[in-house]
């Protein structure tokens, strides 16, 4: 989840007080990066194994000791990679969260809004979130699509008196100070 304030029509409307952006990872391009991670380097270092142990080894083998070992690595590499910013080419973009000063905006990963506090379109209530045994204090923003959950870092405790709903994706974890802004909207 990256922090930064890309959209267009946010920089259109004034800068956000908060932003966050949703994201999955794309799983066709991982996996694509991840083979060409293991099989091009076995492939070139196939040959040179097989004449360096013996002429008698197998080339499946001298292939798939290689590819093994580089696509472990190379998998490795790309879990790391994902959690830095800049490695957009494997995320997909879910939501977009942001927190103006006129309210909350939602959009989805094409730009499209799926609701604003400001024409109520979206609708903020304060929730108890059921995860696992442990239940916790949040935020869910109902939009024509559907719901989404803002959980604050850290978490709060779980709301008096209301029941818990379950803890499904999506949901976004925010800072505090932002969580607190929201909660202020909150009907």
């Amino acid at each position: 989840m990256t922090t930064t304030n890309t959209s267009a029509a946010h920089r259109a409307r004034g800068s956000a007080l908060a932003s966050e952006r949703v994201w999955d990872t794309h799983q066709l391009r991982f996996w694509l990066a991840t083979a060409a991670f293991a099989l091009v380097p076995a492939a070139l270092l196939a040959p040179v194994l097989k004449l360096a142990v013996s002429p008698d080894v197998p080339w499946s083998a001298a292939f798939a000791g290689p590819a093994m070992v580089f696509g472990m690595t190379g998998m490795i590499f790309l879990l790391v990679r994902l959690g830095y910013p800049g490695a957009e080419y494997f995320k997909r973009t879910l939501y977009d969260f942001a927190l103006f000063e006129h309210g909350v905006e939602l959009r989805d990963g094409q730009g499209n809004i799926l609701g604003e506090t400001a024409n109520a379109t979206l609708r903020v209530t304060s929730v108890n979130v059921q995860m696992g045994r442990q239940m916790v204090g949040g935020i869910r923003l109902d939009h024509r699509a559907g719901s989404f959950l803002l959980l604050p870092r850290p978490s709060v405790a779980p709301w008096p008196g209301k029941s818990a709903v379950p803890f499904v994706a999506p949901y976004c974890s925010v800072a505090h100070a932002t969580y607190e802004r929201v909660l202020a909207l909150a009907t």
